[in-house]
């Protein structure tokens, strides 16, 4: 399940009552809705704002990012505005520098795929209550593994465009077309080496 949510980079995010997105019966314990975004602006920004859209009171709702966003995000967003059952909860610093990734965007890309899951996995542990569903970015395709042996729900955010999406979809057909390099290596950008690997794995 894909869910396309626009990126929200700066200003303000809109808390108010979404109840209705939500609506589990009272007799029920309150669910606990984990969120797991890739680790970059334009990824947490729409993770975090569907965080507060999904955070009725009878509603757990907890985002895993590392100890550097989690700095980044308290200078952004102090506790005090966030909702008292939205909770952020953070794994070491394994990947390179928010401040320097861009310098070697493939090592971060390949850090994230390979360091992530497993204290990723700790903090789900520690959770109470369990975690009922997870969200986790497309660019996470880990997430599905982790929830597989945990036996809980697992949804795709998608954060870019649906026209992205699309052209993803539509992969194969470019590759057949022969709209594609033989060889990927010194010839493309990282971001496009990402969306061959997204492209492959998802489709």
């Amino acid at each position: 399940m894909h869910i396309n949510c626009c990126p929200c980079i700066s200003g303000e995010m809109d808390s108010g009552d979404r109840s209705d997105l939500i609506s589990p019966t009272t007799s029920s314990p309150p669910s606990h809705i984990v969120t797991i975004p890739f680790p970059g602006r334009g990824h947490i920004n729409p993770m975090l704002s569907l965080c507060l859209l999904l955070s009725p009171k009878t509603l757990t709702v907890t985002i895993i990012v590392t100890e550097e966003w989690l700095n980044i995000i308290n200078s952004d967003h102090p506790s005090p505005s966030l909702p008292s059952n939205l909770q952020i909860r953070s794994i070491p610093n394994v990947l390179p520098s928010e401040r320097t990734r861009g310098s070697n965007y493939t090592e971060f890309f390949n850090s994230v795929m390979s360091k992530m899951a497993d204290p990723v996995q700790r903090v789900l542990d520690e959770l109470n209550p369990p975690v009922d569903v997870v969200i986790g970015d497309a660019l996470l395709p880990w997430v599905a593994g982790i929830c597989e042996k945990r036996n809980v729900s697992a949804v795709s955010l998608w954060t870019e465009s649906a026209s992205s999406f699309y052209a993803l979809y539509k992969f194969d057909q470019l590759d057949a077309a022969g709209g594609l390099p033989e060889d990927f290596s010194g010839k493309c950008p990282p971001l496009f080496v990402e969306c061959v690997f997204l492209a492959f794995w998802w489709f």
